[in-house]
């Protein structure tokens, strides 16, 4: 999320009825990772009206504000 970019590496997990649940990691090449990007800044705008960098920025924010404990 620092880098504003798509990693490398995509973890996929399949369940199913009667089989048991199998975790994969798929290789993802420039193409496949620019088309991932496309329909993350596209599924941002549509639920948050924000662009997908803006939102990494605010969480990246959010995660490094000193958390308030909470006093009595």
């Amino acid at each position: 999320m620092q880098r504003q970019q798509v990693c490398d590496t995509l973890e996929i997990t399949l369940y199913g009825s009667g089989i048991e649940d199998q975790s994969l990691t798929y290789h993802l090449n420039e193409a496949e990772k620019e088309v991932l990007r496309e329909k993350m800044e596209a599924y941002c705008m549509q639920r948050e009206h924000k662009p997908l960098n803006q939102l990494c920025q605010e969480l990246l924010q959010e995660l490094d504000a000193p958390t308030q404990e909470m006093q009595m």
